[in-house]
């Protein structure tokens, strides 16, 4: 993964960023429901991968869904520091 430094923070930031819309919005990029159980495992499935391959930028706003991004993000991160994280 790279990562580059973010502004005068000192703390580096993945350059490759996860995006929250798809994840909270029904049907953003096809049919997708994400109040449905399996749905939103897949969902936080793929944030915790996305963790795991270094990725520590998210993009996420209450917007997307409703809360539902926001919610689906909770899930998938918690117990991740969040020093560790950009959200």
């Amino acid at each position: 993964m790279l990562y580059s430094i973010l502004g005068r923070t000192g703390r580096s930031v993945s350059r490759i960023g996860f995006g929250g819309a798809p994840a909270g919005i029904k049907n953003y990029t096809g049919v997708y429901d994400p109040r449905d159980e399996e749905t939103c495992r897949q969902a936080v499935e793929a944030i915790r991968h996305a963790v795991a391959l270094g990725i520590n930028y998210f993009d996420t706003a209450a917007s997307y869904g409703d809360g539902e991004s926001e919610r689906i993000f909770g899930l998938a991160l918690r117990g991740i520091p969040p020093e560790k994280l950009f959200l």
